[in-house]
């Protein structure tokens, strides 16, 4: 089993009086402070360093020589300026000191060398702070070569950050609270417990972060006040726990200690907002409107006051009549979807989340629409921007006749949402029933047109190859396997096409979101479930408390969340554990462990759910569920619950006590908090094991821990199979010299059948109450394979069959730019 930062921060080879070392360093050269000169950490990358600095880690003697003798010259001529603002002629040993405190347990970092390039790199009277993050990016440029180095870089930005914040987080919430930053709730909480939280925060677990993590954390996540970060990783994750541990100091050390040691990760408008005067924790909210002026504009505001408050949008557009139908009211036509969307596309652009970004949107829209085409076109590249929207998201709703008359070759006839109002509010056999009575109608004023279904296919297709979208749902299964459906149909899904539920004009459905790291549930190299539980009971539970200290930017949404109470807990990292375990991801043995995650995580959720009904009574519209009546999801898939859980017993506490939250799992995209726990996505695989990732805070080059801690341990970790690594879009497959137990594990998205993600999938289905972002990867997609895997996906019943098809590009430069992506972060 591999290494992680984690074991690196917390290994043997650690020393206390190193650590103390190093907090006495950060105090002795740091005023009482902060320094608003200072330099953010993530606008230094990788970039940045010329290709002279790349080579000089392999100077030979002489010059080393010769550069040493450089550095002595330029001490005597180069000033530096200190936090204080004060000057210092530039010292070549306490350089070298700070660099070697920092290098504990490295073995192969050259100190020396290191402060050369640096004092060579350095210019005249540059602040303190600098010289720490130019350190930082010299080491980090020398990751890909030598790994420690990017610990060491890691090591000297936090070091750096723990030297402009103040190493207290009361202190630091002082601040935030004279700005009026924070609610008053938080701050009657911190202020009444300032020695117990002071006392519970641990520094040292901020030395778990890899630079990446860090800058991460720095850009996005910690709070600042006028630009400067004023909070650690650690005084985030005590503010979060302390509101979603309800403010009781037990759950909140309980909740600290797991979020710390990185177990598992709210999602990120709760991190973002926790004890915040606009403490809006919740990621997702789903919309639908009705065929009307007044609708469409009072759904437009409220997708402004989500937007603004830093929630993802998930909207219903099904309803709206088709182009060129009647308005009855002035005589006149209506203009169809385009130009409605076009007006929406701007809101999500002007009206940002919480300042961080843009807002984001996607668009769901029953295939049965007769204006399907233009939609589909909203997002291609190139063609008149006045019929493009490229801002939104794009995913269609999908009845199972749809998919059976692609399958059979048949026709396919579009209905005007006006004249056939009825099909919204249907699924399943009565859905057909419907569909199938219009076309024998043959009303020219419902029935539109009729065309072959597979013309149809081959539209979604081509714009799925274009654009990697739309989503793909399907409606029926959606329904059916809801323990929502005793309230009504579910018509649209999400931002990231994982959350289910239903929504209506006077109800704007919403879910919090967390994901646990599976990782931190390996122990020597088998998976512990027991932790496993533990960690979704917390997670749970503190989900739960989140519905209730949200402030929700619409009455429409809190009415909704008091009613069904919904949650969301998924998971990260799936694909780094199989490895820490020995496991291909592309072989039964992969899927018995998806199963089996999946099938304790939905049984501890419910178990834990009902726990929460014996205390605080069931939520509102729990009779008539299916959970009421003994169904619960695995039922729903007519098939046995997994064997060795004990479900009987659960059903019988849930007659008894009901359960406090409609709906409990969901896999949704991680992308931002996967990188702050480093794991790969959610339950995906990675792209590439070298490669240049992108992120909203800033470019950076990485590498796969794993592999390349396997391939040093073999000696095979070469200049030779970095470059081929790199020349083969980070893949090891094709290397002569990598052994063939090293390529069956490591495998990237690209190297593996996608048949196996969807078997995945299908693996933990029936224990995903709500649903599965799922990305597809193909690296030359074509109508057939992707209609083989739609099919596939389909027929074996999965709610949906595609979040995003990802084509290699992708995998060259990994991206975090999808704005999307940040909303689900869970």
């Amino acid at each position: 089993m591999t290494s992680s930062p984690r074991d690196a921060a917390t290994s043997a080879t650690t020393p206390m009086d190193i650590a103390k070392d190093i907090a006495n360093d950060n105090a002795a050269d740091d005023t009482s402070s902060i320094n608003t000169a200072t330099v953010d950490t993530a606008t230094f990358d990788t970039t940045t360093l010329d290709t002279a600095t790349m080579t000089n880690m392999d100077d030979t003697a002489d010059t080393a020589t010769a550069r040493s003798r450089l550095c002595v010259d330029m001490e005597s001529d180069m000033v530096v300026i200190k936090r204080n603002g004060s000057k210092q002629a530039v010292n070549f040993n306490k350089i070298t000191r700070r660099l070697r405190q920092l290098s504990w347990g490295l073995e192969s970092i050259d100190v020396a060398r290191i402060t050369q390039i640096v004092i060579r790199d350095m210019s005249q009277s540059m602040p303190t702070s600098r010289i720490d993050l130019l350190a930082a990016t010299t080491c980090v440029a020398h990751a890909l070569e030598k790994p420690e180095y990017g610990v060491l870089g890691a090591r000297l930005v936090l070091s750096n950050w723990h030297k402009q914040t103040p190493g207290d987080p009361t202190i630091a919430w002082d601040r935030m609270r004279d700005r009026g930053i924070l609610n008053e709730r938080f701050v009657h909480f911190y202020t009444t417990h300032r020695r117990e939280l002071r006392n519970m925060v641990d520094y040292k677990r901020d030395y778990l972060f890899d630079y990446f993590a860090l800058s991460t954390l720095q850009k996005l996540y910690c709070s600042r006040i006028d630009g400067v970060t004023i909070e650690r990783p650690q005084d985030m994750w005590l503010r979060v726990a302390s509101v979603v541990g309800g403010y009781d100091m037990n759950r909140v050390m309980d909740t600290y200690d797991s979020l710390s040691n990185l177990e598992y990760i709210h999602g990120s408008p709760t991190l973002f907002n926790s004890g915040m005067a606009h403490q809006q924790l919740a990621s997702c909210y789903l919309q639908t409107m009705g065929d009307s002026i007044e609708s469409i504009y009072d759904t437009l505001k409220k997708t402004a006051l989500i937007s603004k408050n830093g929630g993802g949008i998930g909207l219903s557009i099904g309803s709206v009549r088709s182009k060129g139908m009647p308005i009855r009211g002035t005589n006149g036509r209506t203009d169809g979807l385009v130009k409605m969307l076009r007006v929406f596309n701007e809101t999500v652009c002007y009206v940002d989340q919480s300042s961080r970004r843009k807002g984001a949107m996607a668009t769901f829209l029953d295939v049965t629409h007769p204006d399907l085409y233009e939609w589909l076109g909203l997002k291609l590249p190139g063609g008149e921007e006045g019929a493009r929207c490229r801002d939104l998201f794009y995913a269609l709703w999908i009845p199972d006749i749809f998919m059976d008359r692609v399958q059979s070759g048949g026709s396919w006839t579009f209905m005007d949402p006006d004249a056939c109002p009825d099909l919204q509010d249907l699924y399943g056999d009565e859905f057909t029933s419907r569909y199938l009575a219009y076309e024998r109608e043959a009303d020219p004023k419902k029935c539109i047109r009729t065309v072959n279904a597979a013309e149809v296919w081959r539209r979604i297709l081509d714009t799925q190859m274009q654009t990697g979208m739309p989503y793909m749902s399907y409606k029926d299964h959606i329904n059916r396997k809801s323990n929502q459906q005793n309230i009504g149909t579910i018509r649209n899904s999400n931002l990231c096409n994982e959350i289910v539920q239903y929504c209506s004009e006077d109800e704007v459905s919403v879910c919090t979101l967390a994901s646990i790291s599976l990782p931190s549930c390996v122990k020597n190299g088998e998976f512990d479930y027991n932790t496993l539980r533990r960690i979704t009971r917390l997670a749970c539970r503190n989900l739960d408390t989140t519905i209730d200290q949200n402030m929700y930017p619409i009455i429409e949404a809190e009415r909704s969340n008091m009613r069904h109470r919904p949650i969301g807990l998924g998971v990260q990292g799936l694909s780094d554990a199989l490895l820490d375990m020995g496991i291909p991801f592309d072989c039964e043995q992969a899927l018995e462990v998806s199963r089996k995650i999946a099938a304790v995580m939905y049984h501890t959720a419910l178990d834990t759910s009902a726990d929460l009904a014996r205390v605080h009574g069931p939520y509102e519209s729990f009779d008539g569920s299916p959970a009421s009546r003994g169904k619960l999801q695995p039922h729903l898939w007519n098939i046995d619950p997994y064997c060795g859980l004990e479900w009987t017993e659960l059903i019988d506490k849930i007659e008894m006590h009901g359960l406090r939250n409609s709906l409990s799992i969901a896999m949704m995209p991680t992308a931002s908090s996967a990188t702050v726990l480093m794991n790969t996505e959610s339950t995906e695989l990675v792209t590439s094991f070298v490669y240049v990732r992108r992120t909203l805070a800033g470019e950076h080059t990485c590498i796969y821990k794993r592999l390349v801690d396997a391939l040093i341990r073999r000696g095979l970790w070469t200049h030779d199979v970095r470059q081929h690594i790199l020349a083969n879009d980070g893949s090891i497959q094709s290397h002569p010299k990598i052994p063939d137990d090293l390529k069956r594990l490591f495998k990237t998205a690209y190297d593996i059948k996608q048949k196996w993600v969807v078997d995945h999938a299908l693996a933990r289905a029936p224990y995903v109450c709500q649903s599965q972002s799922m990305n597809i990867f193909m690296k030359q997609p074509s109508y057939q394979k992707l209609t083989n895997l739609h099919m596939y996906a389909w027929k074996n019943g999965l709610k949906n069959s595609l979040y995003y098809l990802r084509m290699p590009a992708a995998s060259k430069a990994q991206q975090i730019t999808v704005d999307a992506c940040l909303n689900c972060s869970a």
